[in-house]
């Protein structure tokens, strides 16, 4: 799956760093308790007891609602998107440009991974105090 994501064109994905299932995780715990230790408790079965866990290098902090929150957006994506400010004067036209070229690249970035059978399952609206 991993190399599913990889082949994704552009920056649509952070780079792959490992990817483990929590058996290992439960049996490496087993192993470090040895002998005289209590014994951790049975872990209750659940939807994810067979899932494996996938890690991408960390790519920082801001994410697309940090952004929104600011008093510049949309202005503030331009050197994100673009590397550059566009040289409209600020107004709808110019903050229609950027949030369509946002919406082409996360819907575009969602239809690539769906198109791999990758679901993304974090990607889901943010309840904001305002709404």
């Amino acid at each position: 799956m991993n190399e599913r994501l990889m082949r994704l064109p552009g920056k649509h994905a952070a780079e792959f760093v490992a990817a483990f299932d929590e058996s290992f995780v439960d049996e490496g715990a087993a192993a470090v308790q040895g002998a005289g230790r209590p014994r951790v408790a049975a872990r209750s079965k659940g939807p994810l007891d067979n899932a494996v866990w996938l890690v991408w290098k960390y790519e920082g902090d801001n994410t697309l609602f940090d952004m929104m929150e600011s008093k510049d957006f949309p202005y503030n994506l331009e050197p994100v998107l673009l590397d550059r400010e566009l040289r409209l004067p600020k107004g709808t036209a110019r903050k229609g440009v950027t949030i369509r070229l946002v919406m082409k690249q996360l819907l575009g970035a969602l239809s690539a991974a769906h198109s791999t059978g990758i679901v993304h399952r974090d990607v889901k609206p943010q309840v904001r105090e305002k709404d």
